[in-house]
């Protein structure tokens, strides 16, 4: 099978990527999402701006989104200009981004029963293009930084160590009830900050979209 990677571009394919995520997060954490207002109290998130969508045969299979303004990790993670500009002085690229707009990718979901296929790694991987998570979305040329929030085994096994990007610790995240369902103290949130210049493989950050995978199930594990 061919899994296809594309951006979503036109507002039903937006409107179709927003309805995936809801399901899945709906059914999976109690959570619901609105474009008008957000209350991580009542369980209730904003959506995300900008959409990376995989298909088979036409079938939306896994999605990934961009916040490009507000970021989650800006409006509810307690970020500080001076944690992301120590990062930047630490990398020794301070003076490229200054004046960097931030970007957050957010919200991947695999279709139920389409879990054996890598396919969250697969559409993970191909956000880091320029294309998707650095295009020039707000016509201001202005550099971006990337900010991803989530459990340290997520993080862990989808970035560096385990994947090809690094994501820079930056501080933890703070606990709301919104996210009781898969949080928890031997497991926490924290907020990273990648810098695309140094963190991301030239061979994804020039990868091309849309782009064609070819995939196939994986096997289960023995005893799993």
């Amino acid at each position: 099978m061919i899994l296809r990677i594309s951006i979503a571009k036109t507002r039903a394919e937006v409107l179709r990527c927003q309805y995936f995520i809801a399901e899945i997060y709906n059914r999976h954490y109690q959570i619901m999402f609105s474009e008008d207002g957000h209350d991580l109290d009542a369980r209730i998130e904003p959506y995300p701006q900008k959409y990376l969508m995989g298909t088979v045969d036409g079938l939306l299979v896994c999605a990934f989104g961009l916040y490009t303004r507000n970021t989650y990790v800006e409006r509810y993670g307690g970020l500080t200009d001076e944690e992301v500009l120590g990062q930047l002085e630490e990398a020794g690229v301070a003076d490229r981004y200054v004046g960097a707009t931030r970007r957050e990718l957010t919200k991947l979901v695999v279709r139920d029963g389409w879990e054996s296929f890598g396919l969250a790694r697969m559409i993970l991987n191909a956000a880091h293009s320029r294309m998707f998570c650095e295009g020039d979305w707000d016509g201001d040329g202005r550099p971006v930084l990337l900010l991803i929030c989530g459990k340290v085994s997520i993080i862990e096994r989808f970035w560096a160590p385990k994947g090809p990007v690094r994501a820079r610790y930056l501080a933890p995240f703070p606990r709301y009830p919104v996210h009781s369902e898969y949080r928890s103290e031997k497991d926490p949130m924290q907020s990273r900050l990648i810098i695309p210049d140094v963190d991301i493989p030239a061979a994804l950050r020039e990868l091309t979209l849309p782009v064609e995978l070819e995939i196939t199930a994986r096997a289960p594990k023995v005893g799993g």
